[in-house]
């Protein structure tokens, strides 16, 4: 791999996290929809307004219009904050299951908007010309953010019905030899242990990359609702590059991209 800068690895992981924002704003216009006609009927808290056509339409295009300026990068960091409002909007309206990939939307978004998402690759660049993005405590929280969800959806599958294999059974569109479920799901489960510690060694990153996407892209393709799935996918995939520009390449400075002696990384 060629050496990727802050400014860069933060522009892939500003373009993942929009592109999957707004999969993730289609996806909930059409449930949201289906809630105001009546069809879906969920909890709601008294005090919020409720759900009805013109509503999820306003959402709907402020969702739309802030992920495609957070691709884009014109004016990112508002962008960005906007994307989390319209998430918590949605999250606060629909209260009938816990929406991993909603809430990592609305973590990692706010994160972008705390630091410098438009410093590379973007419209904002072009105006204000490209601004190195050192690593910083957004970036950072990013990169602990993922960690987190590998670290804790691990040990949430630690479990007789997980690691038994019924779950991976029951969503997997193809059928699989029945001796197959019990090994695929302990291996999903050391997979994410493995993700949420070797991403933040510098020796083990370009391997744990390397194996963190076979991973998605074997979950996108076997699992059910593969559109939901390659967005979360998005969101974790898409912030691998942070990990690697913390990497040193050809004895460079992972940060300010000076040569130092080996033995000072």
């Amino acid at each position: 791999m060629a050496p990727l800068t802050g400014s860069n690895a933060l522009a892939v992981t500003r373009i993942s996290v929009a592109a999957a924002a707004l999969i993730i704003t289609l996806e909930n216009f059409v449930t949201l929809n289906q809630i105001a006609a009546g069809r879906i009927t969920i909890p709601f808290f008294g005090w919020f307004p409720p759900i009805d056509e013109r509503s999820v339409a306003v959402v709907f295009v402020f969702g739309v219009i802030g992920s495609i300026a957070l691709i884009a990068g014109f004016r990112s960091r508002t962008a960005a904050g906007s994307v989390a409002v319209v998430t918590v909007f949605i999250l606060l309206w629909d209260q009938q299951t816990y929406s991993s990939h909603q809430l990592l939307l609305l973590c990692l978004s706010a994160y972008l908007a705390m630091g410098r998402p438009g410093a590379s690759w973007s419209l904002d660049a072009k105006v204000r010309g490209h601004q190195e993005s050192h690593v910083s405590w957004p970036n950072t929280l990013i990169m602990t953010q993922i960690s987190v969800v590998y670290f804790f959806t691990a040990l949430a599958k630690i479990n007789p019905v997980f690691l038994g294999g019924d779950v991976l059974r029951s969503a997997m569109w193809m059928p699989l030899p029945d001796f197959v479920y019990v090994p695929l799901s302990i291996g999903a489960v050391a997979m994410e242990l493995f993700l949420a510690l070797a991403l933040w060694s510098r020796r083990l990153v370009r391997m744990t990359i390397a194996l963190g996407i076979v991973l998605h892209a074997g979950i996108v393709v076997t699992l059910d609702q593969p559109l939901v799935l390659f967005a979360f996918a998005l969101l974790m995939v898409g912030t691998y590059p942070l990990f690697y520009a913390r990497a040193p390449s050809s004895g460079t400075h992972p940060v300010h991209g000076r040569r130092t002696p080996a033995g000072l990384h």
